[in-house]
């Protein structure tokens, strides 16, 4: 299928910025969702929430690594994703049994990175994560 992404992936500048180019791009976020929906051929509603969801996890994703680099990852590989997904894991296990509000990130936070795990995994175990 030959789709034309780029108007829905470009960044948007918006030199009156008042809050607005924020909006604009959770919009564009939603329109790729569905245009990803649809271009998978999705039935499921829900799909659509979780494409936007993973989009997000997407984004989190490349801003961490752009701060980290891929070092953090290509030293451990496997077994160290398996120790960051153990770490955010317990954390959860934790809060859940002491029915805390966490003092640092949030309980969503949390679950993103475990997102964001369960996809880098999958990268390293195929050999494709590059060092």
């Amino acid at each position: 299928m030959a789709n034309d992404y780029r108007g829905l992936t470009e960044k948007i500048v918006d030199p009156a910025f008042d809050g607005r180019q924020a909006v604009k791009a959770d919009q564009r976020l939603e329109e790729l969702a569905s245009h990803i929906y649809n271009i998978l051929e999705c039935q499921e509603e829900q799909t659509k929430s979780i494409i936007s969801t993973m989009l997000g996890d997407i984004q989190l994703f490349d801003k961490k690594q752009h701060d980290y680099g891929p070092g953090n990852i290509a030293k451990f590989g496997e077994f160290g994703v398996l120790v960051r997904t153990n770490d955010k894991l317990e954390r959860l296990i934790n809060l859940n049994k002491r029915g805390d509000t966490p003092a640092n990130e949030s309980v969503m936070d949390t679950w993103q990175d475990l997102s964001v795990y369960g996809a880098i995994a999958r990268v390293v175990k195929q050999g494709q994560w590059k060092p």
